[in-house]
């Protein structure tokens, strides 16, 4: 098959993925950095000058947000009226960090302020009448600002303003077809009609906010030297946890966000001790404040309490200076954690085993089971999305209702379908943005909502895999390598470059300890190493162990091997195709 100027050795892989084409993209380097990966760069839509130097010079004036300058002065009055602030956020990563974010300010003001995040299991996602209530009568709330929810919660948001209470949302979910009361500040919302920062989670939001606050109290002359101005660059680290854990495309400002704030992740005391808790198996060092960790370690984390335990367990973490406290905080989170990922692999394997078989023509797989915790669907749904390369909505048993979470591709919009569904009166609860969203149903609406998510989706598919790079096998080099890890961080917008090794055969493979799998490929240019981690009983794994002296082409990511002073660049395989593959499986009856 010819896809442009690479041509590779059949139509699909090994895992029933096409691969995009890719042409090389003719550019100079910049610096240090290799031309190819300055193509890349510029595939991406991405200038290397600025890409490779992200700063601040990306951060917008807050006020070109909708709704931002009227929330800055509302929320500066209630700061110098000495008014109590409620701050009610959604019990995810980015609602802990926004809500920490926020609650830190104001403490550091000497402002009253209260926060509140949901129960999960007993009110459910977003904000409740019950709770709008007790934040007025109780805690005696004049300025309620929603965090990372609100948008579409126009039952608690009308209490609140018949409570006589000022209401501020900060929120990135799409919204519906009603204003909600008081002022929004959303870069999703109708009126945004550019959505310039619609790439922007909560935490990155509130982190504007607080730069035009302090721009407006700076002119108020509120800032004395006993109430100093805060510099907030060193919340940053929160900032970048915030915005890799909500799978936010690392491009513009969310890139200076995360690229400036890692190195600062170790001044967080909640975020440190996280580090200290999950220890590398290899060497015993602390976890490093990297991408990788903001997405796999410290968020999880953070979620597991929101998904099956105390949801303000997240926030409290980040909001402490105690270092002492942060540890005791950061040990239970660990081992929710723990028991959240046992959870999650039981209610996995059945949730696959149904989308493979008994949904597997459905263009949505949508599925439910009463013993799955409505705190770890979000994750199956995830799991589902990149097996079946299909959106995915998993739900469990909630109260006398399932709730669930979805998550979706590029080409289909599930926020969108999620909030008509709840307008059609097919759900109870609905939200979400282009790549997630959130359900409450009736059991007995469910075959009513599959069939209509079904049909939103028909004729929608998972775009082809996107190759950033192919080489001519040989061509591949530690140097080269480097120069790649030089785009980091890594992430959505901007994830690892895909490389594609071609024009090689296997010329032997290796069985290494824990089932591993080590290819040797030659080819006109030279020879290569890929590896295919616990590969041996897999699909992939056996075709390329059978497949000695055939072509192959091989998509994975590009690292070094480091074996003593040795260094060899190698990659690690996720796909391949194999020539003939597809006949060869048709002739033993398997599927092509």
């Amino acid at each position: 098959m010819s896809n442009g100027a690479v041509e590779y050795v059949n139509s699909l892989s090994i895992g029933k993925k096409e691969w995009s084409e890719f042409t090389p993209i003719k550019t100079q380097g910049y610096e240090d950095i290799s031309p190819e990966i300055c193509g890349v760069v510029v595939s991406r839509g991405f200038e290397p000058e600025t890409f490779f130097n992200p700063s601040f010079k990306a951060m917008p004036d807050p006020n070109k947000l909708v709704g931002m300058e009227d929330a800055v002065k509302a929320f500066c009055d209630a700061i110098q009226a000495g008014k109590k602030i409620g701050i009610f956020g959604d019990y995810d990563v980015d609602g802990a960090t926004s809500t920490s974010l926020l609650f830190r300010w104001i403490g550091r003001m000497g402002g009253d302020s209260v926060f509140y995040i949901p129960d999960r299991m007993t009110e459910g996602y977003g904000p409740n009448v019950n709770a709008v209530r007790l934040l007025k009568e109780q805690e005696g709330v004049e300025l309620l600002m929603f965090l990372d929810t609100g948008t579409t919660a126009h039952d608690s948001l009308d209490l609140a303003a018949e409570l006589g209470m000022e209401i501020v949302t900060i929120d990135h979910h799409e919204q519906d077809s009603r204003d909600p009361k008081g002022i929004l500040v959303n870069p999703n919302q109708r009126r945004e009609e550019r959505r310039e920062f619609g790439y922007l989670c909560t935490v990155g939001l509130v982190f504007l906010f607080l730069v035009g606050v302090q721009r407006e109290m700076r002119s108020r002359g509120f800032f004395t030297e006993d109430r100093k101005e805060v510099d907030l660059r060193e919340w940053l680290g929160i900032v970048a946890l915030g915005t890799v854990a909500d799978l936010m495309p690392l491009v513009g400002l969310n890139r200076a966000y995360v690229t400036l704030g890692l190195p600062r992740m170790a001044s967080i005391p909640g975020i440190k001790a996280l580090s200290e808790l999950n220890r590398s198996r290899k060497d015993n060092t602390p976890a490093e404040f990297n991408e990788h960790n903001c997405g796999f370690v410290y968020g999880p984390c953070i979620n597991a309490a929101g998904r099956i335990g105390d949801t303000r367990t997240g926030t409290f973490l980040l909001s402490t200076d105690d270092p002492d406290r942060a540890m005791e905080i950061a040990r239970d989170l660990v081992e929710i954690n723990a028991e959240r990922k046992a959870m999650t692999e039981l209610a996995k394997e059945k949730a696959i085993t149904l989308a493979t078989t008994v949904y597997k023509d459905d263009p949505v797989i949508v599925v439910y089971d009463n013993d799955w915790h409505p705190g770890i669907v979000g994750i199956v749904a995830g799991r589902i999305k990149e097996a079946t390369g299909k959106p995915a909505i998993v739900m469990g048993r909630h109260g006398d209702n399932l709730s669930g979470s979805a998550r979706t591709h590029e080409n289909f919009k599930i926020g969108a379908a999620v909030i008509e569904a709840k307008e059609m009166g097919l759900l109870i609860k609905g939200g979400g943005h282009h790549m997630a969203a959130g359900v409450t149903i009736a059991e007995e609406n469910v075959e009513e909502f599959r069939a209509f998510m079904n049909k939103a989706a028909e004729g929608t598919k998972a775009p082809p895999v996107r190759v950033d790079l192919a080489l001519p096998v040989g061509k591949l080099s530690v140097n080269l390598v480097k120069s790649m890890d030089r785009m980091q961080p890594f992430g959505m917008g901007n994830p690892k470059p895909k490389v594609v090794l071609y024009g090689g055969f296997i010329s032997g493979t290796k069985l290494l300890s824990n089932g591993h799998v080590k290819i040797f490929l030659t080819g006109e240019a030279g020879n290569a190493e890929a590896i295919l981690f616990f590969g041996e009983e897999t699909e992939l794994g056996k075709a390329l162990i059978a497949s000695k002296n055939k072509f192959v082409d091989i998509i994975g990511t590009a690292q070094v091997n480091t074996w003593g002073t040795q260094q060899i660049a190698q990659l690690k395989i996720e796909d391949a195709m194999i020539q003939g593959w597809g006949a060869l499986t048709a002739e033993h009856g398997e599927a092509a």
